[in-house]
């Protein structure tokens, strides 16, 4: 059901709006705080991160990584 939101705003994926949020994270509390806005850069970096929770928690599990096999041998020979 939140995809199909994402999508209806315009979102591609779930990996979009993390990249939108972590963006807003790192932009709008600093310029409200640099300009004289303590509290209200304050409140919105904390909902900025628990927007950024909040789409996380819906993003689906990375797959896992193939392992590699190592062709050293393990033990080196001295010189």
């Amino acid at each position: 059901m939140f995809s199909e939101l994402l999508k209806k705003i315009g979102y591609h994926g779930i990996e979009d709006a993390v990249e939108f949020l972590m963006c807003g994270i790192a932009i709008v509390p600093a310029l409200l705080m640099l300009s004289g806005f303590m509290l209200g850069g304050a409140i919105s970096m904390v909902v900025l991160l628990l927007l950024t929770m909040l789409v996380g928690m819906q993003a689906p599990p990375l797959p896992p990584r193939a392992e590699k096999k190592d062709e050293r041998p393990d033990h080196f020979p001295r010189r």
